[in-house]
């Protein structure tokens, strides 16, 4: 009998070098919040399966039953009367109708459907994103720590970050969504909300390298450039862009200088 994903992820989490620590955080972290997305996919599945059965099939037979409702002239064609062909589609296509419409107001008011796609949707991200991690494929092949061959341990803190944003995100989407302006707000306003949106508390904002760790992977004609535009002539140049975090650092220099020595690089340092 084939594993559940959740048990697959059990298996192969213990073939990795991570800590004790790390190992019960995966486990009680990302395993249990897939195996919530599963119970809860599996019960939307049935809801949402028996529900759009009855709407799809009871619409068809209900016109059906009643074009031959009264085909039947034999005798009595009276809905009145409870021994006529009549009276029983009468009564079968009232329970059929009545069946369709409940279904179909459970459909909407519940937001089956909608959460049907959204939870199956967030699951499928979420496998993915542990598969890429234990594979370490994808975002985690590198992209985080350029020039350091990428390991379960330095890739384990981008991992907890990116389960704990899909997670906001359904938290966000399914409950309260913080960023969803009203019918009547400004379109000042809304554009304020939308540049405004990174500060939303529920979704935390991506872990970034230090200043120092980007300079240490610089290249070292890249880090050349930097320095002699960084200082030129004992003068900071005016007009270099710079991140926010390079403009608050007031020694970007001493920073770029800290990464491994170059020859290159040393020689076109000013004295």
């Amino acid at each position: 009998m084939p594993k559940k994903e959740p048990e697959t992820f059990e298996s192969a989490l213990q073939k990795t070098k991570l800590d004790d620590l790390q190992k019960q955080i995966f486990l009680e972290r990302f395993v249990r919040i897939l195996h919530g997305f599963e119970r809860r996919c599996n019960r939307l599945a049935v809801f949402f399966h028996i529900l759009r059965i009855f709407v799809s099939i009871g619409s068809l037979i209900v016109p059906a039953l009643l074009s031959i409702q009264y085909s039947d002239t034999s005798n009595s064609t009276t809905i009145k009367d409870p021994e006529s062909f009549a009276y029983e589609i009468y009564w079968a296509t009232w329970v059929i109708s009545l069946l369709v419409t409940t279904s179909n107001g459970v459909l909407t008011v519940f937001k089956i459907d909608k959460k049907y796609y959204f939870l199956h949707t967030t699951m499928e991200q979420l496998k993915s994103e542990g598969w890429q991690y234990l594979e370490l494929s994808g975002r985690y092949s590198g992209f985080y720590t350029p020039g350091s061959t990428p390991t379960h341990l330095n890739q384990f803190i981008y991992f907890c970050h990116a389960v704990e944003k899909i997670k906001m995100h359904q938290v966000e989407e399914e409950y309260f969504k913080l960023t969803e302006p009203s019918s009547q707000t400004p379109v000042s306003q809304v554009q304020a909300s939308k540049s405004d949106k990174q500060d939303n508390p529920l979704v935390h904002p991506t872990p970034q390298a230090s200043l120092g760790e980007i300079a240490k992977n610089l290249p070292p004609e890249l880090r050349r450039q930097l320095i002699s535009m960084v200082s030129l002539d004992g003068a900071t140049a005016p007009t270099v862009p710079m991140s926010g975090e390079l403009q608050t650092s007031s020694n970007t220099q001493t920073l770029l200088l800290r990464s491994p020595p170059d020859a290159e690089v040393s020689k076109s340092i000013p004295a």
